[in-house]
């Protein structure tokens, strides 16, 4: 069995353009079109009737996701990646120092909207405290899934 992994390029294409050409080695490919799966060896087309997926929860674990955050963070505060320093981390949040002035670091935590609920739901009644921008005191974080709180607001 042989494993196929799609770069942000290719999982941007095949979202916004439904269609994507995989080559596997010289003498086959994977074609991914409409819904439909077709793998090409040698000239034999065989087409996918099913398949198992694997969905593993994305860890904070490596430098590639710390950047990540640290670019969201940086896009949304309009700051440069020298102005927003990983801290810390840990399964459900990440920590980064913000200076937003010279000389006066703040700490933003970033967690995804489920932790940001349960973060929360001891502190208000019911569901109001929930709207698309905000749940709590968490913010969310331009058009991405995470959501921020500063340190200072707890």
């Amino acid at each position: 069995m042989e494993q196929i992994t799609l770069n942000n390029e290719q999982l941007s294409k095949l979202m916004n353009e439904n269609r994507i050409n995989l080559n596997c080695d010289g003498n086959s490919t994977i074609d991914i079109y409409d819904g439909n799966v077709s793998y090409n060896n040698n000239g034999e087309i065989y087409n996918l009737k099913s398949a198992d997926f694997l969905f593993e929860k994305q860890k904070i674990d490596n430098l590639e996701t710390i950047q990540y955050f640290q670019f969201l963070v940086c896009e949304y505060l309009n700051l440069s990646s020298r102005e927003v320093i990983f801290y810390q981390k840990s399964a459900e949040e990440i920590v980064f120092k913000v200076r937003l002035i010279a000389r006066k670091e703040v700490l933003i935590v970033l967690s995804d909207k489920r932790n940001a609920i349960v973060n929360c739901k001891n502190f208000f009644e019911d569901k109001d405290f929930i709207t698309e921008n905000q749940i709590g005191i968490y913010r969310r974080l331009g058009e991405s899934n995470y959501y921020f709180r500063w340190v200072e607001e707890e």
